[in-house]
Formats: structure tokens, C-alpha cells, sequence
């Protein structure tokens, strides 16, 4: 990441309501720590597809928003699990890095950029 840290200030925090509008109905990308890329497709109605590396190469599942954060449950990551998050703004991110905006939650921080 730019300057070797995430700007998880309060001003670059997404409410609901932008969530909503960026992530669902869009493809979004980003690269993992162990540095390989994953992918996710979410519907407008929050049902999502997600591709990537590890045992696990694909899944689907469902988002929600819920309050400023966007809640994700995998059929089989994470042991299907529902996990929530906030989702920040990076000022000084790239769509070549991945990382023009990040997700908190229980499993870390992920970086990603919108594809379309």
C-alpha cells in the first residue's frame, strides 16, 4: 500500500448507503497477503460469486448492509460464517495496486478496486 499503511481515518469511511452504491451490482478485485489476486461479483440484490487462490477456488454467497457496513456470508469460507466490516476510501490509491479502497473486518484488511 502507498506509504506502507491504510488511511483507516474516519473521514475516508464509506456509509451504508455509499457501500451500497459501489459494491453491489459491481465486480471488485484485490490482492491477498500471500499476493495473489481473488475476485467477487455481487447482484444488486447482494448475491455474490468469488473467485480465487487457495483450497477454496470459488464460492458464492450473499451481502447485506447493515448500519456503515456491508455483512458477507460464503456457502463454504469461513466455514459459511457471517462476517461484517467498514469500507474505507485510500486518497492515494491505484486501481493497478488494488487497494483504491478496503475492507475491515474479523478475517483483516483487504484492499480492492472496482473493475466494473
Amino acid at each position: 500500500m502507498a506509504g506502507g499503511y491504510f488511511p483507516l481515518f474516519k473521514e475516508n469511511q464509506l456509509t451504508g448507503e455509499e457501500i451500497k452504491s459501489l459494491l453491489f451490482g459491481s465486480e471488485v478485485t484485490g490482492i491477498g497477503p500471500d499476493g495473489h489476486q481473488w475476485w467477487v461479483d455481487r447482484m444488486k440484490n447482494g448475491e455474490f460469486s468469488w473467485r480465487g487462490p487457495g483450497p477454496i477456488l470459488s464460492d458464492t454467497g450473499k451481502s447485506r448492509i447493515e448500519g456503515d457496513m456491508i455483512c458477507s456470508q460464503f456457502q463454504k469460507r469461513y466455514w459459511g460464517l457471517e462476517n461484517c466490516g467498514t469500507v474505507f476510501r485510500n486518497p492515494g490509491g491505484k486501481y493497478e495496486r488494488k487497494d483504491e479502497y478496503g475492507t475491515c473486518n474479523d478475517t483483516g484488511l483487504a484492499p480492492l478496486s472496482v473493475v466494473k
